[in-house]
């Protein structure tokens, strides 16, 4: 803008100077002075311009270096600490006051919180964020730190942002487990291990759709309606085996195998945190 100015006002002067044309010489010395100018104004305006392109350069490095801090930052992270802080101040206030099984299980969370008191239970339990189902935004998965055998991989509960408001997603129990599989084509994969007893088993495998649980394959056990052969597969979650089709065990063995060699920690995740700097 401003340099369009300039150029104006050197054809204003052009112009001025042809019209005088016919003076005296003073004039015509004059009008030299005038195109002198011009060229001095040309120069100033280049140079400005010059600054100008610099100056917005120097602005698009800072603001590019600005959303590099916000990715790899915390700040991310910290904004999803306030849309799911209810659930986190929540955990932090069972582990702080060490709520027993009863009262996490009439709260809503998972009863394996309780296996997680010895020494500094805000160092033993962790969260994560992850995009489990690929759509661009995070969940927040909540479980063990450092773990023993049975409590270092289950995932304790996952929650999903729906409208902005956190959806509990499944919860984990002694005969429930819930667990997530190393990232495959289109998000990670979910596992629930689930016992009615000895006899009666089910290994179900799913994919995150949306806030939804959508199977993908099963494995069931079910010694009670064929003891000679108790091993299933399936397409469901029924838990009935009279619909799902006898497989050997050793492809049961396998298939089940597969997705325990994929079971991850929250310390294989980027984002992961220890409540214990929660607040």
């Amino acid at each position: 803008m401003k340099r369009r100015k300039l150029l104006w006002l050197c054809a204003a002067c052009v112009m001025a100077f042809s019209i005088s044309a016919c003076g005296s010489d003073e004039d015509v010395q004059s009008e030299t002075v005038n195109v002198e100018q011009i060229g001095e104004i040309e120069e100033e305006a280049a140079e400005e311009e010059a600054a100008e392109e610099e100056a917005a350069e120097e602005k698009a490095v800072e603001e590019e270096a600005i959303e590099e801090d916000f990715e790899y930052e915390g700040d991310a992270a910290s904004s999803y600490d306030e849309q799911y802080g209810e659930v986190l101040d929540q955990y932090y206030a069972a582990l702080t006051e060490k709520w027993d099984e009863g009262k996490l299980l009439s709260e809503g969370m998972s009863n394996l919180t309780a296996f997680c008191y010895d020494g500094n239970p805000l160092e033993n339990l962790g969260y994560a964020y992850v995009d489990v189902n690929n759509d661009g935004y995070w969940e927040l998965l909540i479980g063990a730190l450092n773990g023993d055998e049975f409590t270092g991989r289950v995932i304790f509960d996952l929650y999903a942002l729906e409208d902005g408001v956190p959806v509990q997603i499944f919860s984990s129990m002694e005969r429930s487990r819930y667990y997530i599989c190393e990232e495959e084509a289109g998000g990670y994969q979910l596992a629930n291990v689930g016992s009615g007893g000895s006899s009666f088993s089910g290994w179900h495998y799913y994919i995150l759709d949306g806030t939804k649980m959508q199977v993908i394959q099963a494995i069931m056990y079910d010694m009670g309606n064929n003891p000679d052969h108790p091993w299933y597969m399936a397409y469901d979650e029924d838990w009935d085996v009279t619909n799902d089709t006898p497989i050997e065990e050793q492809l049961a063995e396998d298939i089940i195998a597969s997705y325990e060699g994929r079971y991850m920690m929250l310390e294989d995740f980027d984002n992961y945190f220890s409540f214990q700097y929660y607040k």
